[in-house]
């Protein structure tokens, strides 16, 4: 019978028991570096003219990412807004659209001037048909960066196993 003692034995059963945790937190940190590039290309790349034209600037400051969350060995991250037109330019809409009673001011009726020059009237509240294209910003920044995700992953696990 042969018998071997490793000496530090506690101390590589400690490391060989942490290292998922380590791997975990490493790849958490990574993944949350991914999700920070994410939104930045989202407002950078689609938000400032390339994919939708800007107006107001509400869009591309809605864009935000939550907090990395960690369970039962997962580790995810979303990017995405609140906001509520986002997903009629994300997946497109065609169909009716109820708009509000508003006002308008004209300046021409029939094509020839007002004499007042400007004139405040009241427009009914009504229902139009409309066919909005689908201008994706969030499936397609997140399919442009999918290699750059995959390696933030690579090195964190790397990380973790370096630790």
């Amino acid at each position: 019978m042969i018998k071997a003692t490793i000496i530090g034995g506690e101390q590589l059963e400690a490391k060989l028991t942490s290292l998922p945790d380590k791997i975990i937190s490493a790849v958490a940190k990574r993944v949350e570096a991914a999700a920070n590039q994410v939104e930045a290309d989202i407002k950078a790349n689609k938000l400032s003219g390339q994919a939708l034209h800007v107006r107001t600037g509400n869009l591309r400051r809605s864009v935000h990412h939550n907090p990395v969350i960690i369970s039962n060995g997962k580790i995810s991250a979303t990017v995405g807004t609140n906001s509520e037109y986002a997903a009629i330019h994300e997946y497109g809409y065609q169909g009716p659209e109820n708009v509000k009673a508003h006002a308008r001011r004209i300046t021409k009726v029939f094509g020839k001037a007002l004499r007042g020059g400007e004139k405040t009237i009241m427009v009914r509240a009504y229902t139009r048909n409309v066919n909005y294209p689908e201008r994706s910003f969030l499936r397609s920044t997140l399919k442009e960066d999918a290699e750059m995700i995959r390696e933030q992953i690579r090195l964190g696990v790397q990380e973790g196993l370096q630790a």
